[in-house]
C-alpha cells in the first residue's frame, strides 16, 4: 500500500505543499488518532475491568521478596506482586536500574511544537513528513483528529528529564524547517505551543521482554513509532505475561467503553434530546469548542476521571481552542471544586504544584 509520488502528484493531492519538494512516499492505508483520548480510552476500559490506578506517587524502591516483588512508592505504601511491569517513558531507565543488573541509560529528546486554529485546516488533510534524519522523523505539518494543524517536532537532547518548556530556538526551528514543506504556512493562526520529552535509548531500538530478574518486565526506550505501536506491544506483553504466570482469559472481560456524548457532535434532535434527559448539555460552558456543563461533569465522574484543568481538556476539549481557556477557565474550576470537594485553591492545570489560585482577595 505504499507508493511514490512525483511532485506534481503530491501537490494534486495537497496544493499547498512547496513547489520545491519533487517526490514523497505516500502511504494510503495511514491513519492519525489522538494520543491522549486514545490513552483516556484505554484506561477506562481497564478501569471498567478491575484494573485500579494511584496517581501522584512515585516509585522508590522495588525489592524481590520470594517469588513476589515489593514497590515502595513515595507516600510510604507498598504494593506486592508477582510480575511488575516497567513501562515508566523517559524515567523507565531508573526503574529498571532498581532491579536488574543489566543497567540502561534513556536520554530524553524533547520535541517542540506549534498548533493552529481550525481555520486553517485546509493547509493539509494529511501527514507531511520530510526525510527522516539520525534524531528523528524530522519536521511535520499535519491535520489532527479534531481538525487543527500541527507543525514540528524538534528534536534536542535534554539532561532534565521533566524540561517540558518552549523556548524561542525550538519553536523557530519548527516553524522554519514546516516552512519548507508548506511555505504558506500562517504564523498569525498559531494558537498555542507545547514541548513533550520522548524517551530514546542508546541502542536506539525498544526494549520489550523479562529482565534478569524473574518477573521483571521491560518497555524501555518506546519513542516513535511507539504510538502506533502500543496496540501489538500490549497484546505481545499481555501473552508473555499469561504465559509467565499461566493465566486464562478473563470470562467477564468488557471489551467496550462507551465515550462521553458531545454537543458539538449532535444534531438539533439530538441535541433537544439530550438537553431533555440533563439540562446542563443546554450549558454551555467553552464557547470555542462548544462544550457543555453536562460533559465536564461526567468527565470528572469517571473512572479513570478528571482531576485538574488539563484532565478536562483532554477528556473534553474545554479550552483547546482559540482562546486556550481565557474565557471558561473560573468556571471549570468551580466545577472541578463541587465535583471533588475541594476548594477552588487547591484545583490545579496538570496535577502536583500547578496551582492556579495564590488564595481569597482579602487574604
Amino acid at each position: 500500500g505504499v507508493s511514490i509520488l512525483t511532485g506534481d502528484e503530491i501537490r494534486k493531492m495537497e496544493p499547498n505543499v512547496s513547489p520545491e519538494v519533487k517526490y514523497g512516499l505516500y502511504a494510503k492505508t495511514s491513519g492519525i488518532v489522538s494520543p491522549y483520548e486514545m490513552c483516556i480510552a484505554m484506561a477506562e476500559n481497564a478501569a471498567s475491568n478491575g484494573v485500579r490506578f494511584e496517581f501522584l506517587k512515585e516509585v522508590t524502591e522495588i525489592y524481590k521478596n520470594g517469588e513476589s516483588f515489593e514497590v515502595k512508592t513515595s507516600d510510604n505504601s507498598v504494593y506486592q506482586g508477582k510480575v511488575v511491569i516497567n513501562c515508566a517513558g523517559v524515567y523507565s531507565d531508573v526503574i529498571n536500574n532498581m532491579v536488574s543488573s543489566k543497567k540502561y541509560n534513556i536520554i530524553a529528546r524533547k520535541g517542540e511544537y506549534c498548533l493552529l486554529d481550525k481555520e486553517f485546516s485546509y493547509i493539509t488533510k494529511t501527514t507531511l513528513f520530510q526525510l527522516p534524519t539520525k534524531m528523528g522523523k524530522g519536521i511535520l505539518v499535519a491535520p489532527t483528529t479534531h481538525h487543527n494543524i500541527l507543525v514540528g517536532p524538534t528534536a534536542i537532547d535534554e539532561l532534565d528529564r521533566s524540561d517540558t518548556d518552549t523556548t524561542y530556538d525550538g519553536l523557530k526551528e519548527a516553524w522554519d524547517k514546516a516552512l519548507l514543506t508548506v511555505p504558506s504556512l500562517p504564523k498569525g493562526g498559531i494558537i498555542t505551543q507545547f514541548s513533550g520529552v520522548r524517551s530514546h535509548i542508546e541502542n536506539d531500538d525498544f526494549v520489550i521482554g523479562f529482565s534478569d530478574v524473574a518477573g521483571f518486565y521491560n518497555c524501555l526506550g518506546i519513542e516513535s513509532p511507539g504510538l502506533a505501536s502500543s496496540p501489538a506491544i500490549a497484546r505481545f506483553v499481555a501473552n508473555e505475561v499469561k504465559e509467565y504466570l499461566n493465566l486464562g482469559l478473563n470470562p467477564s472481560f468488557n471489551p467496550k467503553r462507551y465515550a462521553i456524548k458531545h454537543i458539538r457532535n449532535m444534531n438539533d434532535s439530538e441535541l433537544k434530546e439530550a438537553i431533555k434527559s440533563n439540562p446542563l448539555y443546554g450549558h454551555v460552558i467553552c464557547r470555542c469548542e462548544v462544550v457543555s456543563e453536562a460533559e465536564i461533569r461526567e468527565a470528572i465522574r469517571r473512572t479513570p476521571g478528571a482531576k485538574d484543568l488539563d484532565g478536562i481538556k483532554r477528556r473534553v476539549r474545554a479550552g483547546m481552542g482559540r482562546c486556550q481557556m481565557g474565557f471558561c477557565t473560573p468556571k471549570i474550576m468551580e466545577i472541578l471544586s463541587e465535583e471533588l470537594g475541594i476548594p477552588m485553591k487547591d484545583i490545579t492545570k496538570k496535577g502536583g504544584e500547578s496551582y492556579l489560585l495564590l488564595g481569597g482577595i482579602k487574604e
